[in-house]
């Protein structure tokens, strides 16, 4: 079996659908061989790329939204002639042989409001489409799952496809159990703090964290890290953390894309937080877990799926319950203590070999019944 993969988001730094992907492959990889199986990986050359035996390369210098990149990857499937094809980023297209897809959140469908309207478009349009084209619509959790059938629910489409769930982890500088405690404190980092990792958008709800830390920082010993970059719409934020009490106590760090460094402050951090209004699955949660961090989310079914009795939840639009419970966790050493051991035996059912087994048995299953 040759499976054809667009590999384009695959960077030496990969973030979100990059970094799903470029694990998922790896993991697919490593098993590929005994189940004789060929990936064909569609990306752009670039430095580093070290992947398991059966993992074939063919280059691409078509990016991502490029007029002719329909017709490129028409007439490359074409002439390669792969049994199925796999498109785990935005881009999908109709394709003579099977598809699987992968839908990572439909936030754009519930907050619309809350994202610039060509990006609506963009996104309902890509979606559309993965709907129309495949055989098999893979989501990252049972929440996306939810949120995908009420979406095709909603909308009228001639081609059904399945939907299942695909077990993921995150990169192995999180994972790895004997990693040493850090010796040294990273410079730029203040002695303790409270972290968060995301981009800073509407979405993400940091304006309600940084009101909720407003309210306890003369309180608590520990300043605020934000690690991500800026999206859109976040000018208000920005205001809020100047014209705030303690802007000298909020760190904006951008984004952090070695993720040896960023597991590394995790590790140090002293709670991790994640007031999301909306989330495909939040893969930061089990990154903090792995790095036995307690964490504090908002109270979304997604967050209770990921992280279960492993973390303590706050209302998305309640900044004094956030407070209280940042306090709380601050004063209280059992409960974070407490914390981190559920979230240890919590991350023991993510596994990127699960996911890509599920891959190449539902790929197997599909052409079977094809």
């Amino acid at each position: 079996m040759k499976i054809a993969v667009d590999a384009r988001r695959i960077r030496p730094f990969s973030t979100g659908i990059g970094q799903f992907t470029n694990q998922l492959i790896r993991a697919t990889g490593k098993i590929a061989v005994e189940q004789n199986v060929v990936l064909d990986l569609y990306l752009f050359d670039q430095p580093g790329l070290d992947y398991p035996e059966p993992v074939n390369f063919k280059f691409t210098d078509v990016p991502l939204g490029h007029p002719r990149e329909k017709y490129h990857f028409k007439r490359r499937l074409a002439q390669d002639k792969p049994d199925l094809f796999l498109a785990p980023a935005h881009f999908s297209l109709p394709t003579e042989c099977p598809q699987i897809s992968i839908v990572y959140d439909l936030c754009f469908w519930h907050y619309p409001r809350l994202y610039p309207e060509a990006l609506v478009e963009k996104f309902k349009s890509s979606l559309d489409k993965k709907i129309s084209n495949s055989d098999l619509i893979f989501t990252i959790s049972e929440s996306t799952s939810n949120s995908l059938y009420s979406y095709i629910e909603g909308n009228e489409f001639n081609n059904l496809p399945t939907i299942k769930e695909i077990d993921q982890n995150t990169h192995p500088a999180f994972i790895n159990e004997n990693q040493p405690a850090a010796t040294e404190k990273i410079p730029s980092l203040p002695e303790k703090f409270i972290l968060f990792v995301g981009r800073i958008q509407p979405l993400k709800n940091i304006s309600l964290l940084v009101e909720a830390y407003h309210q306890i920082y003369d309180k608590i010993s520990q300043d605020l890290v934000l690690v991500g970059d800026t999206g859109w719409d976040y000018q208000e934020l920005m205001r809020k953390i100047e014209n705030g009490p303690s802007p000298e106590r909020i760190h904006l760090s951008g984004v952090i894309l070695e993720n040896e460094k960023l597991a590394e402050i995790f590790r140090q951090a002293d709670l991790y937080i994640s007031p999301s209004l909306c989330e495909g699955f939040n893969r930061p949660l089990i990154e903090a877990m792995h790095c036995r961090t307690a964490v504090l989310a908002s109270d979304i079914p997604v967050h209770r799926e990921v992280a279960g009795d492993a973390g303590l939840y706050f209302p998305v639009d309640d900044a004094d319950r956030l407070a209280e419970q940042i306090f709380e966790i601050s004063k209280n050493k059992k409960l974070k203590r407490n914390l981190v051991k559920k979230g240890s035996r919590k991350i023991q059912k993510y596994s990127w070999e699960k996911g890509a087994r599920k891959l190449l048995e539902n790929a197997r299953k599909i052409l079977h019944d094809k």
